[in-house]
């Protein structure tokens, strides 16, 4: 799976990345307080039985690598965090997790205490259906 994303290069991931992005904006507009999100996490289990070691994390908010052209955006550009991603990624021997969707945060998100938060939830895994997609490829 990991392959599958490395070999669209840095131009395609964040092509790729970019359409995700803008696919969970429009699934958390009604979602106040919640943000898409990117967990990159290095873990190492000593036996097979042990807990995961955490070596590495680091946890960002997509729209971080790309810029809203919106007025009042409090999202502060930082691309390199999506490089560093990539650039991780694509080393052989490592030995990362990627996560992508969205936070829902229970005291800045008030859809938290809402029965349709279900529903938000929902539109979240659909809109990082691309993601999943090109990770599954040769796998169905």
């Amino acid at each position: 799976m990991r392959r599958n994303l490395v070999e669209l290069g840095y131009d395609g991931f964040q092509e790729l990345l970019a359409n995700v992005n803008s696919r969970l904006l429009r699934a958390l507009h009604k979602a106040p307080g919640a943000s898409p999100r990117v967990i990159v996490a290095q873990r190492r289990y000593p036996t097979q039985r042990s807990p995961a070691i955490l070596d590495a994390e680091i946890e960002y908010d997509l729209r971080t690598a790309f810029p809203e052209k919106r007025k009042g955006s409090k999202v502060r550009p930082q691309p390199q965090w999506l490089k560093a991603t990539y650039d991780a990624l694509s080393k052989k021997r490592s030995n990362l997790q990627v996560a992508v969707g969205a936070i829902f945060p229970y005291r800045t998100c008030p859809a938290t205490k809402d029965q349709k938060i279900i529903d938000h939830v929902a539109q979240t895994w659909l809109a990082c259906k691309p993601f999943l997609d090109v990770m599954l490829q040769g796998r169905r």
